[in-house]
């Protein structure tokens, strides 16, 4: 990763509403230089291209922030993959406890082998399928936030997500422009609807939704 690209990246979190400081800057090029390496091996992601992973899969990480409920408290990841939404919402926030969930073998251990790297307190990679976590004693509704980037339609989601939260916690769904305003959740998720968001991601024009939810019961 370049100057230039780490500039892009610079500039894109702070059109979001998420200014970076040095300390960051030098996290983010850790963990895309490090996700660059093992991509030539494991096809973490689809592309290769620095710019392209800035912006499509780093800026678009970022973009719930300013949506968050909260800044701190747990936060779980389901299905966080090469660590999005997850790491660069722990980097930009430090005080954030994050629970990656991962169930495949190799996406885990990148993930542990960035969150060595990174050198923050308050990572935890978890290799287990959701079902298999939420069976653990003490998980179900233990967590202030779930999030989930595109990996789900919303209302599947819904179902998957909201066990994991406490009470008056929020599930944040990361979804595509097709994705439709449908805000109201199967009943049994027990959660209720607070906002829709819309936005562009910089540079490319790309638009996305996020839904936000919060836990009734």
């Amino acid at each position: 990763m370049d100057e230039s690209q780490l500039q892009m990246l610079a500039d894109g979190a702070r059109i979001t509403g998420v200014p970076l400081d040095a300390a960051q800057r030098w996290r983010f090029r850790l963990y895309i230089d490090e996700l660059l390496l093992w991509n030539r091996r494991h096809n973490l992601v689809a592309t290769t291209d620095p710019e392209e992973i800035v912006v499509r899969h780093v800026l678009d990480s970022l973009a719930p922030i300013p949506w968050l409920p909260r800044q701190d408290g747990n936060l779980l990841d389901i299905g966080s993959g090469a660590g999005f939404p997850g790491i660069p919402l722990k980097i930009a926030l430090p005080s954030l406890e994050v629970s990656l969930l991962e169930a495949s073998r190799k996406k885990a251990s990148f993930l542990k082998r960035v969150a060595g790297i990174l050198g923050q307190d308050g990572i935890d990679v978890l290799w287990e399928r959701a079902e298999d976590f939420l069976g653990r004693k003490g998980v179900a509704g233990s967590f202030d936030m779930v999030i989930s980037r595109a990996v789900f339609p919303p209302s599947v989601f819904a179902l998957a997500g909201s066990p994991f939260l406490r009470p008056g916690g929020h599930l944040i769904v990361m979804a595509g422009p097709g994705a439709g305003n449908r805000t109201l959740p199967p009943a049994e998720a027990c959660i209720e609807p607070v906002s829709i968001h819309e936005y562009t991601l910089p540079f490319s024009g790309d638009r996305r939704k996020i839904f936000l939810y919060i836990k009734s019961i």
